[in-house]
């Protein structure tokens, strides 16, 4: 679903658009199980948001890089989204 997304934002779609499609199609953020003080909840499976949908988009975790003090280095991991994919739904 990630590279559908940024596909989408690639080919002209707003945020907007994209949060409304995600909606429609019953999509949600990850949920995830946290512990604290020996107690398990849950997190997450929230609807996404115009601006979850930009941050994601920014992140270069996603093209495989870090980011430390403003700047992106090149990372070990394989990145999520081809880097072209990536360079072209941050410039739409």
């Amino acid at each position: 679903m990630v590279v559908a997304i940024f596909a989408r934002l690639a080919a002209g779609w707003s945020a907007a658009e994209v949060v409304q499609q995600l909606s429609k199609d019953g999509i949600r953020t990850k949920q995830r199980e946290m512990v604290s003080g020996g107690q398990k909840r849950t997190g997450g499976a929230m609807p996404f948001t115009v601006d979850g949908v930009k941050a994601m988009v920014r992140n270069v975790a996603y093209k495989g890089c870090l980011s430390f003090q403003s700047r992106a280095y090149p990372a070990k991991h394989e990145p999520l989204v081809p880097v072209d994919l990536w360079e072209k739904a941050n410039a739409a």
